[in-house]
């Protein structure tokens, strides 16, 4: 019986050091697009369902044009780009 108590307060104890703990602070994430397309439209509607909080992502969605979306990525004020037709 002793065996097993120790075993279950080791398991308990491991649990307790290899459980993730909770993130603290949302990562912001800018997108460049050029439009209201509909190829994008999986961007607002995550947003607004909560789907991009919970993994962590203040997505924020700019709209421009190509050119000044390209120096904004280039030069890292945004993180990902949606440029096309």
């Amino acid at each position: 019986m002793g065996k097993i108590r120790g075993a279950f307060f080791v398991s308990l104890l491991m649990c307790c050091f290899v459980t993730p703990a909770p993130a603290t602070a949302l990562e912001t994430i800018s997108v460049a697009l050029t439009s209201k397309a509909l190829q994008y439209v999986f961007l607002p509607i995550a947003q607004d369902h909560g789907y991009m909080k919970e993994e962590g992502i203040d997505l924020k969605i700019v709209y421009m044009q190509n050119a000044p979306g390209l120096q904004a990525l280039t030069a890292g004020n945004v993180q990902f780009s949606g440029f096309g037709e």
